[in-house]
């Protein structure tokens, strides 16, 4: 540490961290200013080659927001939950076994 720690050591922390935002919010600033083609070639340039197209969309459509539902997806619950899951699960287990043997 440089010198003595201070006396008031949440104020000190809190100053310090309003100051890294201050900085963190004025590189955000300076950036925001720089050239969308400076921008692009700097993502290239952040992503390995091999891995650039993978699974990323080359352009917004409409239907993006148009996505699969959980109700679509899963079976809705047959009735209310057990009040012991784990009970009822080992319970289930036990008689698919038994079923199967």
């Amino acid at each position: 540490p440089r010198g003595p720690p201070p006396e008031k050591p949440m104020l000190a922390a809190a100053l310090k961290a309003k100051q890294k935002a201050e900085e963190e919010k004025l590189v955000a600033a300076q950036e925001s200013t720089i050239k969308p083609s400076v921008m692009r070639r700097r993502a290239r340039r952040s992503h390995p080659k091999h891995l650039k197209g993978i699974h990323q969309p080359h352009a917004i459509e409409e239907d993006d927001n148009a996505s699969l539902a959980a109700s679509d997806v899963f079976d809705p619950p047959k009735g209310p939950p057990p009040r012991k899951p784990l009970l009822a699960a080992a319970l289930k287990a036990k008689e698919q076994r038994d079923k199967s043997t």
